[in-house]
């Protein structure tokens, strides 16, 4: 079962903000009111054109409707993560859709502000935002920062480090990913992939590799790993995201990039001959444990 959008709840806000009835709005979205009003008393689901006209009003009259239902939520608990999602959460969460070959592996990928997951669907056509709430009761957690072992963890769990499979630093990673129900760590975007294969290719040192990401995280991922850990996520809301908010959110990605374009460079230049190579770290491991 798929969660619905709270489409009437949020028409009822909307007529808050603007002080007007529920026909009256319908008559400035262009939408006959009967075609409101029947969600109101028949427990139906609006068509995808419905949901887009109404949140692609609510959009571009300058209500920032999801940003205000998340300051709700704030009020009332201590943690809200997000979940950006590009088809859709049906039924439990569950470890069983999740792929292997991203930043932490296998795992349900939340983050800590909305803008972050807002980025992540800026691309999709139905791509919509969960609201959860989290307890961190007698869950074992992994904290991380732009590290030496953020870097080859990463790289290990995208498949970048399979040559070093028998040494100790690689076991220890595989131990730490195993060994905590959640894991808190920066995001690394597709551009600094070029930055890890940098490293793994021994073109850069591991100094020169985590300045450069530093520059560029996007903010921080908790990832559940663990069915333990997911008993503690409480799906508050599913929030629509319309055409508009999901175009202004690529722009401003885009320009982050172009932003950001120099970051990799200089650090390049101002870290070199600092830090390990990539056969450096793994030096003398290579022939057994």
């Amino acid at each position: 079962m798929c969660m619905k959008y709270k489409f009437t709840n949020d028409i009822d806000i909307v007529c808050k903000y603007l002080k007007v009835s529920r026909e009256k709005l319908a008559e400035k979205i262009d939408i006959p009111f009967e075609t409101i009003s029947r969600f109101f008393t028949k427990d139906n689901e609006p068509s995808n054109d419905l949901l887009e006209k109404f949140y692609s009003f609510v959009y571009d009259h300058g209500i920032q409707l999801n940003q205000k239902k998340i300051e709700r939520y704030q009020q009332n608990h201590n943690v809200l993560l997000f979940h950006g999602s590009k088809e859709g959460i049906v039924g439990p969460i569950s470890l069983d859709y999740s792929r292997k070959n991203v930043d932490l592996g296998v795992g349900f990928y939340t983050g800590d502000n909305y803008n972050q997951s807002l980025e992540f669907i800026s691309q999709t056509a139905h791509g919509s935002i969960y609201v959860l709430d989290v307890r961190y009761t007698k869950l074992k957690i992994l904290n991380l920062d732009v590290s030496l072992d953020w870097l080859l963890m990463i790289a290990l769990c995208r498949g970048k480090l399979e040559k070093y499979s028998q040494t100790k630093t690689y076991q220890r990673i595989i131990e730490q990913l195993s060994s905590y129900d959640v894991i808190a760590a920066p995001i690394a975007d597709n551009r600094m992939f070029t930055t890890i294969d940098d490293f793994i290719n021994s073109a850069i040192s591991s100094e020169q590799a985590i300045h450069a990401m530093k520059d560029l995280s996007l903010g921080m991922q908790i990832v559940f790993k663990t069915k333990q850990s997911l008993k503690q996520l409480k799906v508050l809301e599913k929030l629509y995201v319309c055409s508009s908010e999901k175009a202004s959110a690529e722009l401003k990605k885009k320009q982050k990039i172009l932003d950001n374009d120099s970051y990799i460079s200089d650090a390049y230049a101002k870290y070199i001959r600092q830090g390990k190579y990539i056969s450096e770290i793994f030096e003398n491991e290579e022939n057994g444990l």
